[in-house]
C-alpha cells in the first residue's frame, strides 16, 4: 500500500455501526482522513469519544488491530497505567467492530488540552518534559508485564522496520542493537507505543500547592493514537519523543527553516531521561543506544520522504513538509526531483489540453464550412 493511500469509507455505514454497536451519535465532519479516518462522537450525556475507522476491504489489518487493542486494554485494565486512552468495548463486549469493509475502534476523548507546537512549552518547561519521560518509563514497565503474561501476542506484533510499509527494511544496525532484536522478547526488546510525539497526547496541568511559592505546576499525560504500536528497543521509543527537538535544532522552524533557539537538544534529552529514570531507576537508559536510535529515527524521516516523493500522490500541503524533511535529511535532492516531475506533468497536461482544444476547433471549423458549402 502506498504511504499516503487513503481509501474511502461510507460515512452513513460508520454512523449506523457506531449507533448500533456502541449507542453513540457520530458528530458532523471528519477530524482526519488518512490510512485511518477519525471522527468524533458523543453519548446521551454529552461525553465525547474518538472514532477510528480503518478501511480494510480484504481484512488484512484485522489480526494486527486485535493484537493492538489487546495490548492497550491490558495497559489500562491489568497494568492500571494512568493516562491510556483505551478501546471502549461495544455493547456486546468486543473491543472493536469489523463491519463491511472497515474496522471501528472507539476511545474516550483525551483528557486535558492538546499540545501547542509553536508555543514551545512542550520542550522548554522542565515539568512537562520530565512527566513525558516518566510516563514512558511506566509504559515500558507495563509492556514488560504484558510480554510476560501474553508472550504469544507480544512476539507476533510488528517489528520496528515493518511499520509505514517497511521503509526501514535493510537499515544498518549496530551489532549490539541487532543482537537484541534477534534475541526476541526481553527487557530491551518490548512492545512500544511507537509514536509518542507531542501530537499524540494531551496535557492536564495541575496547579502547584497553595502557599508554596517555590513549587511549580505538575502535568499528566493522556495518550492516544496507538496504531503504530510495534516491537522495538525502549530507546527507540524514547528517540521518537525527542526527534522533534533534534529536527528543530538542526533544520529550524517548519517549513522556512528559521532558527529555533528554544530547541536545546542536550537540555531536552537530559530532562526526558531524568523523568524516565525517576521511574525506571538510575542508569536504565543506555545513552549509547539512545544516540544511535535518535540517528535511526532521523534516517526514518529521510527514507519516508524519499519513498513518498517517489510514489507521488501526496495529500495537499504534504509536499511542503516533506520538502523540509528532505532538505534536512538529504539536501533536498528527492524534493527537487519530485518538483521537476510535477512541472513536466503540468506542461504535458497543458500541451495535451491545447492540442485537444485545437483539434476541436479545427473539427468545428470544418463542420461549419461543410454546412455552408
Amino acid at each position: 500500500m502506498p504511504l499516503f493511500e487513503t481509501l474511502p469509507v461510507d460515512r452513513a455505514a460508520v454512523e449506523a455501526s457506531v449507533a448500533s454497536a456502541w449507542g453513540l451519535t457520530l458528530d458532523a465532519g471528519v477530524l482526519k482522513e488518512s490510512q485511518n479516518h477519525t471522527f468524533s462522537a458523543h453519548d446521551a450525556s454529552g461525553a465525547k469519544f474518538a472514532v477510528r475507522v480503518t478501511p480494510d476491504p480484504e481484512g488484512k489489518q484485522t489480526a494486527r488491530i486485535a493484537d493492538e487493542v489487546t495490548f492497550v486494554t491490558f495497559l489500562h485494565s491489568k497494568a492500571a497505567l494512568e493516562g491510556v486512552c483505551f478501546p471502549v468495548p461495544a455493547k456486546d463486549g468486543q473491543p472493536f467492530v469489523r463491519t463491511g469493509s472497515f474496522t471501528i475502534c472507539i476511545y474516550p476523548w483525551a483528557a486535558g488540552t492538546a499540545v501547542d507546537f509553536v508555543a514551545f512549552k512542550w520542550m522548554t518547561v522542565e515539568a512537562i518534559v520530565t512527566a513525558w519521560g516518566a510516563w514512558m518509563a511506566r509504559l515500558h514497565a507495563a509492556s514488560r508485564k504484558f510480554a510476560a503474561e501474553h508472550p504469544e501476542v507480544a512476539s507476533r506484533m510488528r517489528k520496528w522496520d515493518e511499520i509505514h510499509e517497511g521503509v526501514m527494511k535493510g537499515a544498518e544496525l549496530h551489532p549490539d542493537d541487532a543482537a537484541v532484536a534477534a534475541g526476541g522478547l526481553s527487557s530491551d526488546w518490548i512492545v512500544t507505543h511507537g509514536d509518542l510525539n507531542l501530537s499524540n497526547f494531551s496535557l492536564q496541568e495541575e496547579a502547584a500547592p497553595a502557599g508554596d511559592a517555590s513549587a511549580s505546576p505538575s502535568y499528566k499525560l493522556s495518550v492516544y493514537d496507538w496504531d503504530q504500536t510495534h516491537l522495538g528497543w525502549p530507546e527507540w521509543d524514547m528517540a521518537q519523543s525527542c526527534l522533534a527537538v533534534l529536527m528543530l535544532s538542526e533544520a529550524g522552524m517548519v517549513p522556512a527553516g528559521t532558527p529555533v533557539p528554544e530547541a536545546d537538544l542536550p537540555r531536552f534529552v537530559g530532562w526526558f531521561t531524568a523523568g524516565y529514570e525517576s521511574v525506571a531507576g538510575a542508569g536504565a537508559v543506555s545513552r549509547g543506544r539512545f544516540d544511535r536510535m535518535l540517528a535511526l529515527r532521523k534516517s526514518f524521516y529521510g527514507r519516508f520522504a524519499r519513498q513518498a516523493f517517489a510514489e507521488g500522490g501526496l495529500p495537499p500541503g504534504m509536499d511542503v513538509f516533506l520538502t523540509y524533511v528532505d532538505n534536512w535529511c538529504s539536501g533536498g535532492v528527492h524534493a527537487k526531483e519530485y518538483a521537476e516531475r510535477q512541472a513536466k506533468a503540468k506542461e504535458a497536461a497543458a500541451a495535451a489540453a491545447a492540442a485537444a482544444a485545437s483539434s476541436d476547433g479545427a473539427a468545428g471549423g470544418a463542420a461549419a464550412t461543410s454546412a455552408t458549402a
